[in-house]
């Protein structure tokens, strides 16, 4: 039977993405989403005329680099979103390698062209910039004698949307999609998370066969479910899923809902589906990560280490796509400045066993991303005894409280912040007493300013620091003691506990302070913060 073709909407951050789905299906997704930017994959059926079209919505912001990879291995067409005033980004460029390496064809909507509707002529210019960039890519549009359709739309006012409409239905048909709706269902989960009424909650992305109610899934070889019940992107119940469309699914059975990526089958008894999973449990590894290998959700047998200036968190997301992409950002963390322990992670509300687990460790955390705390009384028994509770729904934001707390915990350093220089022309003997003489360096200051007191001085001859961290018995100007030397002035210095360092004509004296800071924190958090979006 003919399927509807599914197409993934992809390109970099605040390109549009979002409020092209939106013109799409006349909702108003755009305005409830946080900080303007899509943080999960939605999956969602826009009719066409006679026809349909499963489209996919996946996020443009650089730390969701795998639910775009995850988008793009499940689709059948990519619309590649650039917006015309800024033309390829880090995340476009991206999304053509997604396409590249899955081998899915390229629509390319140049997105935002109302901006310039009063200057043809500039319009003109970006779009032929755009196709240039991409002729760099191996994105070869038909202006140039490629196969790649470029239409310039607005998916703001809608102006162009038809063409595009047009441009996938005429790729669909060359592509010839179709699936057996009558044999063994299989798919792939393209998000879970864990819905307060309904419970674990899975978005199916059925490719063959047909879910209905009572059908029995295997996900990913480590959980199942005997459907309980189906529900479109509306949130309605609907009796089947056919090949080419999505569904939420309710019924899993394990513990932790499935993973967004898993693959999905049906299998043809609960027995057949019990002894995978069984299997699978038996013969479980840990995951090879930095961070979460000292850690995990069920094993009670897991060992954290140690660690005095470390930093526990608790996570807790709405979903598991969402999850997995923190996972990824905590990864990258690598500094030996403080330690990270992620103490619990996981799918859902913050509940009274989270603030448990984060109130066993000192210097913990819980962070809930898009999730509330239900119980009062974990907050308050959390404000109490120090152990805070933080909520974001904005990955940028999560992050940043995350970097600003683990640089609160780097211990102070030293440096030594530079004053002022003096160059040695001559080398004074001063007899003090009968049995004591002692080197005077007679100098001219040739940078800033020297300085007397609560200052260091180190000697260096030949670019080569011959003694450090000196500090003077006398400076004088003249034969006036004095408090400091200007630049260009002259003067003598002798320092305590020196008096037989002799000194020589070209040498250099450097008077600097030492002053206490904090090191900035060594983690290159610049895919994951606003500035990047």
């Amino acid at each position: 039977m003919k399927r509807p073709p599914v197409v993934t909407i992809m390109g970099h951050v605040d390109h549009g993405k979002t409020t092209l789905l939106d013109y799409l299906r006349k909702s108003q997704i755009v305005k409830s989403e946080f900080g303007g930017i899509t943080q999960h994959i939605g999956a969602f059926v826009v009719p066409f005329k006679n026809d349909k079209v499963t489209f996919i919505d996946t996020p443009g912001h650089a730390a969701f680099a795998a639910m775009r990879q995850r988008g793009a291995r499940v689709t059948d067409i990519i619309i590649l979103v650039v917006a015309c005033e800024d033309g390829l980004m880090d995340q476009t460029i991206e999304s053509i390698e997604c396409a590249k390496k899955n081998d899915v064809p390229l629509i390319v909507a140049v997105n935002k062209c109302d901006k310039f509707s009063r200057d043809q002529k500039v319009l003109d210019a970006r779009v032929e910039s755009i196709r240039r960039d991409l002729i760099v890519h191996d994105v070869i549009t038909e202006q140039d004698g490629g196969d790649v359709q470029l239409v310039k739309i607005s998916a703001l006012q809608g102006t162009g949307v038809e063409e595009l409409k047009e441009s996938i239905v005429a790729l669909a048909e060359t592509l010839e999609l179709t699936a057996d709706e009558k044999c063994m269902a299989a798919g792939h989960i393209l998000e879970s998370r864990v819905d307060p009424h309904k419970g674990k909650l899975c978005t199916i992305l059925v490719q063959r066969g047909t879910v209905s109610k009572g059908s029995l899934l295997l996900a990913g070889n480590k959980n199942w479910a005997k459907v309980r019940a189906l529900y479109d992107e509306h949130g309605k119940q609907k009796s089947r899923c056919p090949p080419g469309e999505p569904a939420q699914v309710t019924g899993w059975r394990e513990e932790d809902p499935p993973s967004a990526g898993d693959l999905v089958i049906e299998v043809a008894s609960e027995a057949e589906a019990k002894s995978v999973v069984n299997q699978y449990k038996l013969g479980r590894f840990e995951r090879k990560s930095k961070i979460r290998k000292k850690t995990s959700n069920t094993d009670d047998d897991v060992e954290i280490e140690p660690i005095e200036n470390k930093l526990n968190i608790v996570l807790k997301c709405d979903v598991d796509g969402t999850l997995g992409t923190l996972l990824d950002v905590l990864d990258t963390y690598d500094s030996d400045q403080v330690g990270i322990d992620l103490a619990h992670f996981g799918v859902g509300a913050i509940s009274e066993n989270d603030y448990i687990m984060a109130a066993s460790f000192p210097n913990s955390v819980i962070y809930g991303f898009n999730v509330k705390c239900h119980d009062p009384s974990i907050m308050v028994r959390a404000k109490r005894e120090g152990v805070p509770i933080r909520m974001y729904n904005v990955i940028y934001q999560l992050i940043d409280d995350l970097k600003q707390r683990l640089e609160e915990r780097i211990p102070e350093a030293e440096k030594e912040q530079e004053l002022g220089r003096a160059l040695v022309a001559q080398d004074f003997v001063i007899d003090v007493t009968k049995k004591r003489k002692v080197h005077v360096a007679g100098c001219r200051c040739r940078l800033g300013v020297l300085k007397k007191s609560d200052v260091f001085y180190k000697l260096i001859r030949n670019e080569e620091v011959v003694v450090s961290d000196m500090i003077v018995n006398t400076l004088k100007h003249l034969k006036d003691d004095v408090k400091k030397i200007e630049k260009d002035q002259e003067c003598g210095i002798s320092f305590i506990g020196h008096d037989d360092l002799e000194f020589k004509p070209n040498d250099t004296l450097v008077c600097y302070e030492k002053v206490r800071y904090r090191p900035k924190l060594d983690w290159n958090t610049r895919h994951f913060s606003k500035t990047e979006r």
